[in-house]
């Protein structure tokens, strides 16, 4: 019997609207879970929000929370789903929370976006959070990294892994979904060395090392995150990247100073969820962590903790400058 989920509907010109919303999304999620093998043990409830951004600000985390939660809003991708940890009578749980405009596209895709892909995916986001909770008990929530550059590796190396196990097991839903990852993957690729070189060059007329160690950064550990929802998608079908996108592959090994960087992602991000079972510490992430440092150093910025504060040192002359 499907588990009975808490629906929470903000914004809604009228209570039916609200209730056929809410119908349509529950009737995707008890198709999608049978289906995919998903467990819904670990979510707490659905949010569906006319205005996207009233969600997570209305969503009690049951928790103080550092950090408010905002979507992805970048030049490259605008998120429209998210499904964050909350706490409930002391234990970590998922919220999904989607923009109700994912509810016209479960029927009616638009533009290769799949409503249901969309529900599929957060589903697998709730999934892995919770068998993570059980391999690594009182990690999600309790665990504070204190040194800065740790903190920032260790961010990354989650991310990459939580969408590339999302993208696996929802990948099935929508193979298609390949097409709008290369996508991203090319707006983000085309011209990431250019603007790195870009914000270097600013860096040596103005000195200032927030401001290059947040553009390069960004564009950066980016990559390594959009890489790892494509990465994820094909190991999820079971296919080479060459034939899922081959435009997104063309423009990798064109760009050598990130290839190595992403063909160890591929196989790193693998292992860890062949390994999965055997899990016995957050030092499952180191690997991914030195991918994220390898990737920063190899663009010329080296992090470090300087007593309890991020050290960044810039190296101008290091790649991706030198490179052809």
């Amino acid at each position: 019997m499907p588990k009975e989920l808490r629906y929470t509907l903000i914004g809604f010109e009228s209570e039916e609207s609200a209730r056929a919303a809410s119908t349509r999304v529950a009737q995707v999620i008890d198709e999608l879970v049978p289906q995919l093998s998903l467990s819904l043990a670990g979510l707490d409830g659905v949010t569906i929000s006319v205005d996207y951004d009233a969600g997570p600000r209305q969503l009690d985390r049951g928790y103080d929370a550092t950090e408010a939660l905002t979507r992805t809003n970048d030049e490259v991708a605008s998120g429209i789903a998210m499904t964050p940890y909350v706490l409930r009578n002391g234990r970590v749980m998922s919220h999904m929370i989607l923009s109700a405009a994912v509810v016209p596209l479960i029927d009616k895709p638009l533009s290769g976006v799949s409503g249901k892909y969309i529900i599929a995916h957060e589903l697998s986001h709730a999934h892995e959070h919770y068998f993570r909770d059980r391999q690594l008990p009182n990690t999600l929530l309790n665990v504070k990294i204190t040194k800065p550059d740790e903190a920032v590796l260790f961010e990354s190396a989650d991310a990459c892994w939580g969408e590339y196990a999302a993208c696996y097991f929802s990948a099935p839903v929508h193979p298609d979904q390949a097409k709008l990852f290369e996508m991203t993957i090319l707006s983000s690729l085309t011209d990431a060395r250019q603007k790195i070189i870009e914000a270097k060059r600013q860096w040596l007329t103005d000195r200032n090392l927030a401001a290059v160690w947040q553009k390069i950064s960004a564009i950066a550990l980016a990559l390594l995150k959009y890489f790892s929802y494509l990465l994820g998608h094909a190991a999820g079908l079971n296919k080479p990247l060459e034939e899922l996108a081959p435009d997104a592959m063309k423009i990798l090994q064109s760009n050598p100073w990130v290839l190595p960087w992403i063909e160890k992602l591929g196989r790193t991000l693998r292992t860890t969820l062949e390994t999965f079972e055997e899990w016995q510490s957050l030092e499952v992430f180191e690997p991914l962590k030195q991918i994220a440092r390898g990737v920063l150093t190899d663009c010329g910025i080296s992090i470090s903790d300087s007593k309890g504060s991020l050290y960044v040192y810039v190296d101008a002359g290091k790649l991706p400058i030198s490179s052809a």
